[in-house]
């Protein structure tokens, strides 16, 4: 989820993060909030929703396979905890 505390180096620190999951190979990256979703479109195989309620949406029609792994991150404000209600 968007880190909306970072200010003025907020599009680079979002790029960065996406540079970071490319070089360790994730699976599967799904990204959340506006900025991120502004710097997905440069990375291949990486999904950017607008809203934590788009990702809740995308969850509920296409469940999590059983053993996977998934890592929630972002910050308080993006409230991304209320992904696992529908996980």
């Amino acid at each position: 989820g968007d880190m909306v505390e970072i200010g003025e180096d907020s599009e680079k620190e979002h790029r960065y993060i996406l540079e970071v999951c490319e070089l360790l190979k994730f699976d599967c990256v799904w990204v959340c909030g506006k900025q991120f979703k502004k710097v997905s479109t440069e990375f291949e195989g990486v999904s950017g929703f607008e809203s934590t309620d788009q990702v809740k949406e995308y969850v509920k029609e296409n469940p999590a396979q059983l053993n996977s792994q998934i890592l929630i991150k972002g910050s308080r404000g993006m409230k991304l905890e209320s992904i696992l209600d529908v996980v």
